[in-house]
């Protein structure tokens, strides 16, 4: 089995089980509540810890409609994923390894609508609070929103979607090249799989040296963080030193298109045009 692909549903949040099969049903989400939850987390967070910073400005526009409508499509995005990626490793456990892989492709044809339902409230929120705040200021408030919106949606999930997810988020609003969350969970799952990578208190040239050879000795084939692997995700692209160059965010990529964004938009629509002309099988409620 792949890693990553055995992510079950959190119990209560979204999903119900019960003995004869995992059925997966819709519990309503409530942002505003969850939002001004979250909200007082981070200020509790910011006087434990006077350095982090959180905008006068964001914290007059967190709860605005805007805002609560955009967070909304990133949770319905976010739901969607899990309920693929926890179907396809229902199927794989079940030895239905074609119809795994049939079903995440059908269902991955929802996927590109809901990420431009985002990026269409993500181009909103930017047009109401452009000129509304300084430009010294736009830099904190537009990474506060981010960070804000993903500890919200993540907040409905497990501990263990939550670090996909993070990564997935991430990526939709930064882009492959600059995704701080994957690197950041990457290093996490190092330090766990090789303890001896943990950060020396000391820091003469010696050890530091000696943790640079450590950490490429150890092989990132070993180290692989989860992720949705098993779902076609819109606007995913490998990374590579040129492209590391001239990334985009996939958000941003779809309010504003280039035309290398437009032939790709255009391949994958191609794409789901010729997926979506072959059959689907049936897929019983049971095994």
């Amino acid at each position: 089995m792949d890693k990553g692909l055995d992510i079950i549903p959190k119990e209560g949040l979204g999903f119900k089980s019960n003995n004869d099969n995992t059925k997966i049903v819709q519990e309503e989400f409530v942002v505003g509540k969850i939002a001004d939850d979250i909200i007082q987390e981070m200020l509790k967070e910011k006087q434990d810890n006077p350095d982090i910073i959180i905008p006068y400005s964001f914290l007059e526009f967190y709860n605005r409609p805007e805002m609560l409508n955009l967070i909304t499509s990133v949770h319905n995005y976010a739901k969607s994923l899990i309920v693929i990626n926890f179907r396809y490793s229902q199927l794989r456990q079940e030895g239905k390894t074609y119809e795994a892989t049939r079903y995440s492709e059908k269902q991955s044809l929802i996927l590109p609508d809901l990420v431009r339902s985002i990026a269409k409230k993500y181009g909103n929120l930017i047009l109401k609070q452009k000129g509304l705040i300084s430009s010294l200021d736009e830099i904190n408030f537009f990474e506060t929103v981010i960070f804000f919106i993903v500890r919200v949606v993540k907040s409905a999930f497990t501990p263990e979607q939550g670090i996909i997810l993070d990564n997935e988020l991430n990526r939709l609003f930064r882009s492959t090249a600059f995704n701080i969350a994957q690197r950041k969970n990457t290093e996490s799952e190092r330090v766990k799989k090789f303890p001896q990578l943990k950060t020396s208190p000391k820091r003469d040239p010696e050890s530091v040296i000696n943790s640079i050879i450590m950490r490429n000795y150890a092989k990132r084939s070993d180290i692989k963080v989860s992720s949705f692997e098993s779902v076609s995700r819109p606007a995913f692209t490998k990374i590579s030193p040129y492209k590391a160059i001239t990334s985009r965010s996939p958000l941003i990529s779809l309010i504003l298109p280039s035309p290398k964004d437009k032939i790709r938009e255009f391949e994958e629509y191609r794409r789901r045009v010729i997926a979506k002309s072959a059959k689907l099988p049936e897929l019983s409620s049971r095994s």
